[in-house]
């Protein structure tokens, strides 16, 4: 569903500010969806800045067992800038451009990547909640993909921007789709974005009561 002032959604008039009008209205999802149907165990899955919208929530709400998180939060790591500037000094397309005197916006949609207009909460707050989030219970599954690589750029740099969280690895799923854009526009990246998701929610059985945390 699309947040107030979202696709086809009217924006609330309430005068709330936006991230807590944002968690606001999801939780008034939620709250429907167990009103109406009896459902008290949710998955939350956020795309982006949705991703972001479903973190608060998920450490929020003890509704919450389950996560998937696309191209949400990052934070670069020395291991990032390494990689960063090496493929640069040998990406023809990027030397091309500084000769060509390209655009900035060109570069960014000709590199496929994507730049979020709001800044991310402190890397310490964030591993914190994480952690916090995943001892209640909750699975977290965090996918990221080659379209995000202005500040995500390597498999393992989830673990290194999160050192505490490598205590729970067992409750978090981390997966770098580096050969997919962000939007996941060609069919065998949906296919396998897709097939992920399933695969981890068949095996994790979230929401089971016979599951073992």
């Amino acid at each position: 569903f699309d947040l107030g002032g979202l696709g086809d959604s009217i924006a609330s008039t309430n005068g709330l500010r936006r991230e807590d009008q944002e968690l606001a209205e999801i939780k008034a999802a939620l709250d429907h969806l167990e009103r109406r149907h009896g459902l008290n165990k949710f998955i939350l899955v956020g795309f982006c800045s949705s991703a972001a919208n479903a973190h608060p929530t998920m450490v929020r709400d003890e509704r919450v067992v389950g996560a998937i998180l696309i191209d949400g939060y990052g934070y670069k790591t020395f291991k990032f800038h390494l990689l960063h500037v090496c493929r640069r000094l040998f990406s023809i397309e990027h030397w091309w451009s500084r000769v060509g005197r390209i655009s900035r916006v060109f570069r960014k949609a000709g590199d496929g990547n994507v730049a979020f207009f709001f800044d991310f909460p402190g890397r310490a707050k964030t591993e914190r909640e994480i952690l916090t989030t995943v001892q209640r219970g909750t699975r977290i599954f965090y996918i990221y993909s080659g379209g995000i690589q202005s500040y995500y750029n390597y498999s393992e740099q989830f673990w290194d921007m999160f050192p505490l969280l490598k205590s729970v690895s067992h409750k978090i799923k981390v997966k770098y789709m580096r050969g997919s854009n962000h939007l996941f526009m060609y069919e065998q990246n949906k296919q396998e974005l897709r097939s992920e998701i399933i695969s981890w929610i068949e095996a994790e059985k979230i929401g089971d009561q016979n599951s073992s945390d």
